[in-house]
């Protein structure tokens, strides 16, 4: 019994986990696409 506990509350903390990192990871490539100013350089700049 307690064996079977186990392998739920595992299955329930990895999914938790893997959805706050998704969270975080969607969170993050919004803020770059909000201010890409700050994380992409321009071309134009760049002199060869």
């Amino acid at each position: 019994m307690k064996k079977r506990y186990k392998k739920v509350i595992y299955i329930f903390i990895a999914i938790v986990l893997i959805s706050i990192i998704g969270g975080v990871v969607k969170y993050s490539f919004r803020y770059i696409d909000e201010n890409p100013d700050k994380y992409i350089p321009k071309t134009k700049q760049i002199i060869i």
